[in-house]
């Protein structure tokens, strides 16, 4: 019940013991589906959309929120079926990484005496660490993430399901122009020598050669260097009942 991502056939996640310490799956054999059970998860079907060569202008590079606006300016501009969130894997070059965890474990008997979620203002230094300075400098990373855009006519969704992954609320709404939320897996750096034509392949060369150091939600400000994108144009967002294989499209 802390994060979790999984991504290119490995599961990392960050407990809430205490340790903050994540630790990680990586399959060797498959020998048939693997069942995941979790209090909160957000997965995107349908495949990919479009695929993007990221390169930053900047040697210290572009923020996720930058990369986020340029890709809303560029679907607004060029697709027609983008109705205002985007879902993303990415193979990251990262200049800087700011994270976030969960420190303990989001249960009855933890539950705020106020009656507040654990996300408001008077309880996140509480429940959650926040980078104020990067965690890591320089390293490779496995993205997972989807980011809406609130300038965008958002109520063409079920406000309900969109409202349960951004935890949007009405304050906000005037005050930011997106809502991300992105989860990465930390690697030590592993340059990206040529220009990959399948993020697939881009992904797998990472989880076989890379040595892992570190698994977090990522802040908005984290920034990189250069990445291979893929983008999801989220059509619908639908709530699985059963855990069966239909996540929101």
């Amino acid at each position: 019940m802390g994060e979790m991502i999984t991504i290119g056939g490995t599961m990392v996640w960050l407990p809430t013991d205490g340790h903050d310490t994540p630790d990680y799956l990586i399959p060797k054999t498959d020998t048939g589906r693997v069942t995941l059970k979790t209090a909160f998860n957000v997965s995107i079907g349908g495949g990919f959309n479009e695929l993007f060569a990221f390169d930053s202008s900047h040697t210290e590079g572009a923020t996720m929120d930058m990369l986020y606006k340029d890709l809303f300016e560029l679907s607004r501009r060029r697709r027609p079926d983008f109705k205002g969130v985007l879902g993303l894997a990415l193979r990251a070059q990262m200049s800087s990484v700011f994270g976030s965890g969960v420190k303990k474990s989001p249960v009855d008997k933890f539950a705020p005496s106020d009656g507040e979620m654990i996300t408001h203002p008077a309880h996140f230094d509480h429940w959650f660490d926040a980078d104020s300075q990067p965690r890591h400098k320089n390293v490779t990373a496995l993205i997972c993430g989807i980011g809406a855009d609130l300038t965008s006519e958002l109520s063409r969704y079920d406000q309900r399901l969109l409202n349960s992954v951004f935890y949007l609320h009405p304050s906000n709404m005037g005050k930011q122009s997106m809502m991300l939320h992105n989860h990465g897996v930390i690697f030590s750096e592993l340059p990206m020598d040529h220009q990959p034509v399948s993020l697939e392949t881009a992904i797998g060369e990472v989880v076989d050669n890379g040595d892992f150091c570190d698994m977090r939600h990522l802040l908005d400000k984290s920034a990189l260097t250069q990445a291979v994108v893929g983008v999801s144009y989220i059509q619908s967002f639908r709530r699985d009942p059963k855990g069966a294989d239909n996540p929101p499209q």
